[in-house]
């Protein structure tokens, strides 16, 4: 019922944007990408964004940044 609250489902989604830029895929330097990996992950999570390129999602940031 929470998430069915619109006030509530938007503060929520906005909160996961906002984590998954800062933590989840904060590693990404160029904003272009990270706001593409953020768009990406919100949909299919942030783990399959960086699966993608790595299994290690220091080395999948590496990878991207280049």
């Amino acid at each position: 019922s929470f998430l069915f609250d619109p006030a509530s489902n938007i503060d929520t989604g906005t909160a996961y944007l906002a984590m998954l830029n800062n933590v989840y895929l904060g590693g990404i330097d160029n904003p272009t990408s990270r706001r593409y990996a953020v768009i990406t992950a919100y949909n299919g999570g942030a783990g399959s964004v960086l699966r993608v390129f790595s299994n290690d999602k220091i080395q999948a940031a590496n990878i991207i940044n280049t």
